[in-house]
C-alpha cells in the first residue's frame, strides 16, 4: 500500500483546483440551450444548403427550357423561311420556263417578286443535259445586283460554280444544294439550288 503525504501548500492548491472545476461544469440548462443552438445551427445550414441546390436545379431546368424553346421559335422561322423561298423559287422559274409571246409580261411578273422581296437577288433554271454537263437556260437578276456592279449575275454564278461543295449535277439526281457566298461588296449570300422540273434527258 502507498501512502501519499500531502504538504499544506499542496493540499490548498488541490481543493483550488477543485473550486475552479466545480466553477466551470456546465449545468443541465446550459448543455440543453448549447444543444438547442448546434441543432438550429445544423437545421439552418442544411435548409440554406437544400434551398441552394434546389434554386440551382430550377435555374439550370429554366435556362435548358428556354435554349429548347429558343432553338425551337428559330428552327420553325427557318422552315417557314426555306419553304417561301423554295416556293418563290419554283414559280419564278415556271413563269421564265414557259413561252410568252410577250417578253414584257415576263419580265414583269419576275420583278414583282424581287420588288417585294430584297433579299431575293437571282434565280437562275440550268438543264441538265444528256451527255451529263449543265447548262444556264433562264436567268433573272434583281436590281439590287446592278448596284453591286454585277448586272448580269454572272459574277455571283461564277462564285458560286467555284464552290466545291455545290454541285448542280446532284442537284439534277434530285438533291438540294445550299452554299454561301461572297458579292463584290464583300458581304455573304445563301445560294440554293434545287430540282424544278424532270423528264427523260433532263
Amino acid at each position: 500500500m502507498v501512502v501519499e503525504f500531502f504538504t499544506e501548500n499542496k493540499m490548498g492548491n488541490y481543493f483550488n483546483k477543485m473550486k475552479i472545476l466545480k466553477k466551470i461544469r456546465l449545468t443541465i440548462g446550459t448543455k440543453l440551450v448549447g444543444l438547442i443552438a448546434l441543432l438550429l445551427m445544423a437545421s439552418v445550414t442544411s435548409l440554406v444548403w437544400l434551398s441552394t441546390a434546389m434554386f440551382t436545379d430550377d435555374t439550370t431546368a429554366l435556362i435548358k427550357q428556354t435554349n429548347a424553346d429558343t432553338a425551337a421559335s428559330i428552327a420553325t422561322q427557318m422552315r417557314e423561311l426555306f419553304e417561301s423561298t423554295n416556293e418563290k423559287m419554283r414559280i419564278i422559274g415556271t413563269v421564265l420556263m414557259q413561252p410568252m409571246s410577250d417578253p414584257f409580261v415576263k419580265k414583269h411578273i419576275v420583278e414583282e417578286f424581287f420588288s417585294k422581296d430584297k433579299d431575293l437577288l437571282l434565280v437562275a433554271v440550268h438543264k441538265h443535259e444528256a451527255d451529263g454537263s449543265v447548262a444556264l437556260t433562264e436567268k433573272s437578276v434583281s436590281p439590287l445586283l446592278t448596284q453591286l456592279n454585277d448586272a448580269d449575275g454572272s459574277q455571283a454564278l461564277d462564285s458560286l460554280s467555284k464552290d466545291k461543295d455545290f454541285s448542280l449535277v446532284q442537284v439534277a439526281k434530285g438533291e438540294i444544294q445550299m452554299a454561301t457566298l461572297r458579292l463584290t461588296d464583300g458581304s455573304a449570300a445563301l445560294a440554293i439550288s434545287l430540282p424544278l422540273v424532270q423528264s427523260s434527258g433532263d
